[in-house]
């Protein structure tokens, strides 16, 4: 679609501002400024034809380049009054997403997100008012995105952020760590199943019986992007492969090779991490007997250690993943079956920022 300016909410005509946002059945280009133009009044007894619907992919056909589930939460928001909408509605479906390759704290970008799938959603019912404050959010922040943090200001964070400027209270969303994550709002809409949540912010929770099915109800695409609004995805894809993930993300891959070692007397080892980054680095250790360690957000200090018992055969070497700004680093060493040795210390040492370079 050409031109300098559409008409779309229902308070008249906007700027563009080369910003797009994605409907059902067309693309309609949203200014980035407060809407202007008549008003219409609402009545008391007027039904509520606005909506929110936020959603999770988590769980959702659509795997990354290794395998593992992608965890993405977006957003959609419903006009269903003015009759340029008529008769599907207008969509306005939207996520955040990192704008550079430095995914701990880098720019913020507000990427279309209509052919995304999902696993589970929750549709909130809005006033006009509470419907043109969500819009003018989104439209401030595609003109003017806030970073992008993956361990706190991500996707299921700016999905919480436009519910509760449209006042309305996101079901749990983060984990013990305090991260917010796409997979943890999926399970809580999972318990409390298909149906609606009563009280004045609840909402209708829907399972997508076609999970093949994107946002816009098209099929859904392979992703196009690492899993990097997921923490916990990245941990545990960076742990299964470690160089690739690092390839998606545009990160610097290192691997070290550690001389063997081996348990204690009593079958334990610890690893010792110095200098962690509790805000800005993600830790993953796989033991090489089928367990393994994941630490988003480990307790602060000086060092950071992380105690086994080896209590089967050790089938594979040990492994430490560091997930960070700049770079993943990988310690590998081999394991010995004899009891003699106490453990292992590293540092972990920032690398220097790149450019910023966007996402594709």
């Amino acid at each position: 679609m050409k031109g300098s300016s559409v008409k779309v909410g229902r308070r008249g005509w906007a700027r563009l501002a080369g910003a797009t946002l994605a409907l059902l059945s067309s693309l309609v280009v949203i200014g980035v400024g407060a809407v202007s133009g008549p008003s219409r009044p609402a009545g008391a007894d007027e039904p509520l034809k606005d909506k929110l619907i936020v959603y999770t992919s988590y769980g959702a056909p659509g795997q990354s380049a290794t395998g593992t589930i992608v965890g993405h939460a977006y957003v959609d928001l419903v006009d269903e009054i003015h009759p340029n909408c008529q008769p599907k509605g207008c969509h306005y479906i939207y996520g955040k997403y990192p704008g550079g390759n430095w995914p701990f704290d880098t720019d913020g970008k507000i990427n279309p997100d209509n052919n995304t799938g999902w696993s589970w959603r929750i549709t909130y019912k809005l006033t006009v008012p509470q419907y043109e404050a969500a819009f003018r959010f989104i439209s401030d922040q595609i003109k003017n995105p806030s970073r992008y943090k993956v361990l706190s200001s991500n996707c299921m964070e700016w999905a919480a952020e436009v519910a509760a400027v449209a006042g309305k209270k996101m079901q749990p969303y983060k984990n013990a760590f305090g991260v917010p994550e796409p997979a943890i709002f999926r399970n809580s809409l999972e318990k409390i199943g298909s149906g609606w949540i009563p009280g004045d912010t609840g909402g209708l929770v829907l399972k997508n019986h076609n999970p093949g099915s994107s946002a816009s109800g098209a099929p859904d695409p392979p992703s196009p992007t690492p899993p990097c609004c997921d923490a916990d995805s990245i941990v545990r894809s960076a742990m299964n492969h470690p160089a690739t993930v690092a390839s998606q993300l545009g990160l610097q891959f290192t691997k070290k090779t550690l001389p063997a070692a081996h348990p204690n007397a009593d079958g334990t080892y610890r690893v010792t991490i110095r200098h962690p980054d509790q805000a800005g680095n993600m830790y993953g250790i796989v033991w090489g007997d089928g367990k393994r360690t994941i630490a988003e957000r480990p307790a602060g200090g000086a060092s950071f250690v992380v105690s086994h018992t080896y209590r089967t055969p050790v089938i594979g070497p040990l492994k430490v993943i560091i997930v960070e700004n700049g770079q993943i680093t990988q310690y590998v060493r081999t394991i010995g079956q004899s009891p003699r040795g106490s453990g292992n210390g590293e540092t972990d040492v920032e690398p220097t920022p790149p450019p910023q370079t966007m996402y594709s």
